[in-house]
């Protein structure tokens, strides 16, 4: 199967948002019980990922042998600015991830802890509570971003300290400062590209299982 593609028909990827009284300073989320990536969609939907982001599917169109799944928050803060898409094979099982976060969202004085806080929770969910080190290193680089920001969304215990060393190449790309990145962490493909849609730049993080969904991602209904 060929690698997981991105180009101009780049989904509609659907990520999860606060909505209200969500997003209050002392709420705690706790630890996925594992990773997403080859479970059943029903799995995902119970975990906190989507619940606690309250993500709503927007539509599905066929994708190779399964289907490709686009999801959005319902909140209208940032229900623009982010997005989630979810890839099964034919048997209905995950077999990739990918979130997609406008650079304009991640980059807002504001708002962009919100961004982050995405982010890190995509890929520690998604990853499960065992990830690769490529994978660990660029969730705790973006979630200790977060923390210096002076706007707390959480708090559990002390603000995390950043790893130690220069920015990984993982989280240059994140900041913004190189265009993609691609490596395998944990057994599954960890891809960080910076492109565009609709002439907004635009983040995508993905995680996907070798080699990837049988098909190019097109654009999801919604």
């Amino acid at each position: 199967m060929p690698p997981l593609q991105f180009g101009p028909t780049t989904p509609k990827l659907l990520v999860a948002a606060f909505v209200g009284a969500t997003v209050v300073a002392g709420a705690v989320r706790a630890q996925p019980a594992g990773g997403l990536i080859g479970e059943p969609l029903a799995v995902a939907e119970r975990n906190e990922l989507f619940t606690f982001f309250n993500l709503a599917e927007t539509g599905r169109q066929t994708c190779g042998g399964g289907e490709l799944l686009g999801f959005r928050p319902t909140g209208a803060q940032f229900h623009a600015l982010a997005s989630v898409s979810v890839v099964t094979d034919a048997k209905g099982d995950i077999g990739a991830m990918i979130l997609m976060l406008d650079r304009s969202f991640i980059d807002d004085p504001a708002n962009g802890v919100f961004a982050r806080d995405i982010a890190k929770s995509f890929l520690r969910d998604v990853s499960g509570p065992s990830p690769g080190a490529i994978v660990a290193r660029l969730a705790a680089e973006i979630e200790a971003g977060a923390a210096s920001s002076g706007t707390v969304i959480y708090q559990s215990g002390a603000a995390p300290a950043p790893p130690p060393g220069p920015p990984s190449a993982a989280y240059r790309v994140f900041l913004g400062g190189d265009p993609s990145f691609l490596a395998i962490s944990g057994g599954e493909a960890l891809g960080v590209a910076n492109g565009s849609r609709q002439g907004h730049p635009e983040l995508r993080l993905s995680l996907a299982r070798p080699p990837g969904p049988d098909c190019a991602i097109g654009d999801v209904p919604g």
